[in-house]
């Protein structure tokens, strides 16, 4: 199982959150940006099982892996942007704990993981070049 023991009532939610915005009318992209900032802003999970849970949701489903953890990723950015990490350091170590999280990913489609999150990096590091 990809999802941290122990926090089960905490990740259903998060989960929960991410299948209603596949599922909801409109950009799903947008859509998931938003659902992820705000779950990194409310402390409802972290980058790494956020980015665990996105890939879980989305390989029952037909939306393209890399794109889905992309926008979480960004969204998780965008989060800590808001909280004042609005510095390399603070939109790296975002990246970081994402690359780790899509690196722990050893099942089918997990290099679908690590691509979105190198497609977020590519946009999120772009204003620090």
């Amino acid at each position: 199982m990809l999802l941290a023991m122990g926090q089960g009532g905490k990740m259903s939610k998060v989960k929960e959150v991410l299948v209603n915005t596949i599922k909801g009318t409109g950009d799903t992209g947008e859509a998931a940006v938003e659902a992820s900032k705000d779950l990194i802003k409310t402390g409802a999970t972290s980058v790494g099982d956020l980015v665990k849970t996105a890939f879980e949701v989305v390989k029952d489903t037909s939306e393209d892996t890399i794109d889905f953890v992309k926008f979480v990723v960004v969204g998780a950015v965008e989060a800590t942007k808001e909280a004042g990490g609005h510095t390399a350091e603070g939109v790296g170590k975002v990246i970081t704990e994402a690359e780790k999280a899509a690196g722990d990913i050893v099942v089918e489609g997990g290099e679908q993981a690590r691509k979105g999150v190198a497609k977020a990096k590519e946009i999120v590091m772009q204003p620090f070049k």
